[in-house]
């Protein structure tokens, strides 16, 4: 986790909005914030954003979830469309 938070804090300015730490050195992401706040930071009116707001952990039946599965799982993908 430290890796992953030390890239998320280096790279953006908005870690404290996009992050929880769950227990001492492990934190949880709010990713589809992360995105958003990018996507707004590059110029797109949050208006225009739209986003899925499933937990990939609570859907197991929609969602591959690396922690949950304790990494024996399958990929997803994300992917950005512009109208």
């Amino acid at each position: 986790d430290r890796p992953v938070r030390d890239a998320f804090r280096a790279g953006s300015g908005y870690w404290e909005a996009i992050s929880d730490e769950v227990s001492l050195g492990q934190w949880q992401l709010d990713i589809g914030k992360s995105c958003r706040l990018q996507l707004e930071a590059a110029g797109i009116s949050g208006e225009k954003i739209d986003a899925v707001a499933e937990c990939t952990c609570c859907h197991r039946e929609l969602f591959f979830s690396h922690r949950r599965d304790q990494g024996v799982t399958g990929r997803q993908m994300g992917f950005v469309l512009m109208k």
